[in-house]
């Protein structure tokens, strides 16, 4: 018969317990997530989120009461669109290895959790809840092992798609495709943009005619000597507001992230970008002031660091 000699548990490292630097960068709240379990800060390093995008969320931690009360839940937190659909969720304990019943009462611990923003298909505010879970077993009663999730924080993102006025725009281009959009110009984020990395690319559109079709747009990622190194299509405007839904008069913004090969050397990179009719692949026509200029958009070019 063979018997265990000893229990081998997780390797946690030890946790962190906030500096008076994290605590001033916070948005204090004074939340009872479950008995003697406190959330009194929460950091979210973005102000604004885009498509695609990792959201760092630091939540700052309390135990308060009588230490043999204090209830050890999981927690959830979830990013939910206005429909109420969750977006992406994260569970874990808020110090993995430290239970509130040990923690002293005048330290506040940190616990680090990052979300991920869709690439589309989502309102341009979305809601950051939060949530206990407690293992089913250790529950008594009627009590239930997932609470009530509530809001701890909005989270404002560009949206695929965003209205704009001309006026907030420095845009001065003037390619128009098929006599229905005016390409009004562009913007890189980031610029230059490391291999791995993830490039934004905003292309702004003002609406002349009512589209009549939903088209596809493409961006494209260009060598010196014209090959394709990485290239992004999608429905323009986003499943939720494609282009037969653009109103005459508008200005648009619609975000598309381009992912560039890990193994692109750095250098000087050309982009282009247009848009076609899907599942035919006729490319829209560019004219610059009434006269053809191709089936695609010279935007200007990118640049790879090291």
């Amino acid at each position: 018969i063979w018997l265990p000699l000893t229990l081998v548990l997780p390797k946690y490292e030890a946790p962190a317990s906030a500096t008076t630097e994290q605590l001033a960068r916070t948005t204090p709240i004074n939340l009872q997530l479950a008995q003697g379990l406190h959330l009194v800060a929460y950091e979210i390093e973005l102000d604004r989120v885009n498509p695609g995008q990792s959201l760092p969320i630091n939540l700052y931690w309390q135990a308060q009461g009588n230490p043999a009360e204090r209830q050890d839940p999981q927690v959830r937190l979830e990013i939910v669109d206005t429909q109420g659909s969750v977006l992406d969720s994260s569970t874990s304990w808020p110090v993995p290895s430290l239970s509130p019943d040990v923690w002293p009462t005048e330290t506040i611990y940190v616990s680090e959790t990052t979300l991920k923003i869709p690439w589309e298909g989502f309102s341009e505010r979305l809601y950051l809840m939060i949530a206990p879970v407690y293992p089913t077993p250790a529950i008594s009663g009627d009590e239930k092992a997932d609470h009530e999730s509530q809001l701890l924080t909005e989270i404002v993102t560009t949206g695929t798609l965003t209205r704009v006025e001309l006026e907030d725009t420095t845009l001065t281009r003037d390619e128009i495709l098929a006599d229905q959009l005016k390409f009004v110009g562009f913007e890189l984020v980031p610029d230059p943009v490391a291999p791995a990395g993830t490039l934004l690319v905003n292309l702004y559109w003002q609406v002349l005619e009512a589209p009549r079709f939903n088209y596809i747009t493409f961006v494209h990622l260009l060598n010196e000597q014209g090959e394709l190194v990485t290239q992004f299509d999608r429905l323009a405007g986003g499943e939720s507001t494609p282009t037969t839904t653009w109103k005459v008069g508008e200005i648009l913004r619609d975000v598309y992230p381009l992912v560039i090969p890990e193994d692109t050397p750095p250098g000087t990179y050309s982009l282009q970008a247009g848009m076609y009719n899907w599942p035919t692949l006729e490319r829209l026509r560019v004219t610059i002031d009434d006269q053809p200029a191709g089936d695609r958009i010279e935007l200007g070019t990118v640049h790879i660091r090291p």
